[in-house]
């Protein structure tokens, strides 16, 4: 018997009835796979796209580029067949066709198909223009197969016959390039095909330990077969290819990683040349990964001033001075220069930063920080998070960073991406988690404070079932480029950012929340964007001891949009040549601590070691916070 392929190839290993194999390391094994979404009634291999409502849409990627699309979940195994949709949109531009099995988006690779672009369904096959066609709105497009020759129809009428015979199998492919771009009505049906019942019983079991699992299934008549599986339903891995026919089939996977979900479907392939693809399915491994334990009570970031020689910096030697008070620090060592690279950056690797931690057999912990917050890196991320072979790419260089370097875990701090990027930021995180949990590796993101879900990417629930610790960036309620200055923190909203995090699910996750606090002071002119800022240590020198610690700013800030919000303790002083300067001492801080603990948050963490607030008494910063977050 001939195996037809299905692309892309695979070393494929005869192994009779029943098959045991590794995933494919080039396709991504032993990922993270998000939630089983409903199966699709037609599409399948969705890439930068979604279905809902029958109407596959470009959904991501970049505009004007052919990254998105999908294929259909049914085949044309030989003879007669047709294909058909409704033009609901004539704008935008894609291709929709019949092809031949093919694993990449290239137009050129559908055998047959319709060309639609500003009110034109010109026909093409093999990516060559064949024959001119205008489209309205509510057109039907068909392409039929009848007795080996393929002809193309609008609303009934032939537009074209081709004299090229088709290659079968045959399967619907759609190549969406304009943002937004849609195919809607898809059908097909064929006099050939296999029934509903020809693949039946199909079952995945997990191993005991969670990294294997074996798929089974029946089909109507003796045949071949194979399993498909992936980190969506973009699949992206093939197991053993099971040659010999037999009607109850058994096939292993290995490598997979426990306590995760998994994608699968199985294709067989009867002794006539008849392969039917079963519908997607799901299944979760055993054995989930234990969880490594919360040390982030008290952490923070680290960033070298730039100034002067790594050795000499000023902010790395208070680290040093206090290293047996963090519980962990994140150096921040690492910037992101392409959705799937990243650079050192300064500091990186310091000595006595090394000596101090784990890394040098100390109890800190060492968990650097990767950044993408300005420029072209929030695009970049974004660019990412959409593509799931970017993803796997960018997943894998941490995975690789962290366990080369020997790190405990790694910090993320990727900022300014749009609301959109929601939902795909979460299906990155989920995936990543278990991948650094199976080395032993934690994984912690740099979040903004949000009061509701109304706003941002960073899904709360999402994020802190993935991740260890989520670090809540508290501050910058009055920050640089803010349009008048006020306080960084003020109390009432970090209350109400608390409040938010206690409901998040069901008020059992507070823990894995770590309060940041801001440790510098800003400074403008009333009314005027703030442009100047100081280091916690450096304003309260800059003052004395001659500062007010309330004010009524909060009674009318613009930023409240409404809601009453506290200033609490907020250290001002109104008559410097920068303006009106607040900043925080170590009891205005307190409050926000307090808070936190009283709320069961996890810790406190705060932007940047180095030049903490001295004053006022008797406990110094470190101690105040330890006396609240002890280790």
């Amino acid at each position: 018997m001939t195996h037809r392929p299905i692309y892309p190839l695979l070393l494929l290993l005869a192994a009779g009835c029943s098959g045991h194999g590794k995933p494919n390391p080039s396709a991504g094994s032993g990922v993270q796979l998000t939630p089983a979404a409903s199966p699709s009634t037609f599409w399948t291999a969705l890439v930068n796209a979604t279905e809902s409502g029958g109407t596959l849409v470009k959904s991501g990627g970049q505009p004007n580029l052919a990254d998105a699309g999908a294929h259909s979940l049914q085949s044309i195994l030989s003879g007669d067949g047709d294909f058909e949709l409704t033009a609901t949109d004539p704008q935008p531009f894609r291709f929709v066709g019949l092809g031949h099995p093919h694993d990449d988006l290239s137009s050129s690779a559908i055998d047959f198909a319709f060309r639609l672009q500003a009110g034109r369904a010109d026909i093409y096959q093999a990516g060559a223009w064949q024959a001119d066609n205008t489209v309205l709105a509510g057109d039907q497009l068909r392409i039929a197969v009848s007795s080996g020759v393929v002809s193309f129809y609008k609303n009934g009428a032939l537009l074209y016959t081709s004299t090229t015979p088709p290659s079968y199998p045959l399967v619907a492919y759609a190549v969406l390039i304009d943002p937004g771009a849609t195919v809607s009505g898809a059908q097909m049906s064929s006099a050939s095909a296999p029934g509903a019942d020809f693949v039946s019983n199909l079952a995945a079991t997990s191993s005991s330990g969670g990294t294997g699992a074996t798929v089974t299934w029946s089909t109507a008549v003796p045949a071949d077969g194979q399993v498909e599986y992936g980190p969506t339903n973009a699949y992206g891995a093939w197991s053993v290819y099971a040659a010999s026919p037999c009607l109850d089939h058994s096939i292993a996977l290995d490598g997979l990683l426990p306590g995760t979900s998994y994608h699968y479907r199985v294709r067989s392939e009867d002794a006539g040349g008849n392969a039917v693809l079963s519908a997607d399915a799901v299944f979760t491994t055993g054995g989930a990964t234990t969880a490594i334990g919360n040390h982030h009570r008290f952490c923070g970031w680290l960033m070298a001033t730039g100034y002067v020689s790594i050795d000499q910096d000023p902010y790395y030697a208070d680290f040093v001075a206090h290293a047996d008070d963090f519980d962990a620090v994140h150096p921040v060592w690492y910037t992101i220069t392409s959705p799937t690279t990243y650079k050192s950056d300064f500091g990186e690797g310091a000595p006595q930063v090394l000596a101090h931690t784990t890394a040098g057999g100390q109890r800190t912990l060492l968990i650097p920080t990767l950044t993408a917050t300005g420029g072209s890196e929030p695009g970049w991320v974004s660019q990412m998070i959409h593509d799931p072979s970017l993803r796997a790419q960018h997943e894998a260089a941490v995975v690789n960073l962290v366990t080369s370097k020997n790190y405990d875990g790694i910090d993320l701090d990727y900022e300014h991406l749009a609301d959109s990027d929601r939902d795909a930021f979460s299906t990155f995180a989920e995936e990543l988690a278990p991948k650094l949990h199976a080395a032993g590796k934690t994984l912690s993101f740099a979040v903004g404070a949000l009061t509701s879900s109304k706003f941002g990417f960073w899904d709360y629930d999402r994020l802190s079932a993935a991740a260890d610790q989520l670090h809540v960036m508290g501050y910058d309620y009055h920050g640089i480029g803010s349009p008048h200055p006020g306080p960084v923190a003020p109390l009432g909203w970090i209350e109400q950012v608390i409040g938010y995090i206690q409901t998040i699910g069901g008020g059992t996750r507070a823990s894995k929340f770590i309060l940041g606090l801001p440790n510098y002071g800003v400074a403008a002119p009333e009314n005027s964007s703030v442009g100047y800022w100081c280091q916690s240590l450096d304003c309260m020198n800059t003052v004395g001891g001659n500062y007010d610690v309330t004010t009524d700013h909060m009674n009318s800030c613009s930023l409240t949009n409404g809601v009453p919000t506290a200033a609490g303790r907020a250290p001002n002083v109104a008559a410097m040549s920068q303006g009106h300067l607040y900043f925080d001492d170590i009891a205005s801080h307190e409050e926000k601590v307090i808070a936190a603990a009283q709320a069961g948050l996890g810790g406190i963490t705060y932007w940047t070691i180095g030049g903490e607030p001295d004053r006022p008494g008797p406990l110094t910063w470190f101690q105040m916070v330890r006396s609240h977050f002890p280790k």
